[in-house]
């Protein structure tokens, strides 16, 4: 069986207000997750996660 039942691709989860230029402030300036708190007092939950699951597994 390969048949994709769920894709996900390049999936952020952020807890604060502002999550789309948080973000972009991420992948521009190479925030880690303390700076991002410091910085946007949001936190990072997930970062850009991609996975595949097919049908049956």
């Amino acid at each position: 069986m390969d048949d994709l039942a769920i894709e996900l691709d390049g999936v952020w989860k952020i807890f604060g207000d502002r999550p789309a230029e948080i973000v972009e402030n991420i992948r521009r300036d190479g925030l880690s997750k303390a700076e991002v708190l410091e910085k946007f007092n949001a936190v990072v939950g997930i970062s850009d996660v991609s996975f595949q699951v097919n049908a049956g597994e």
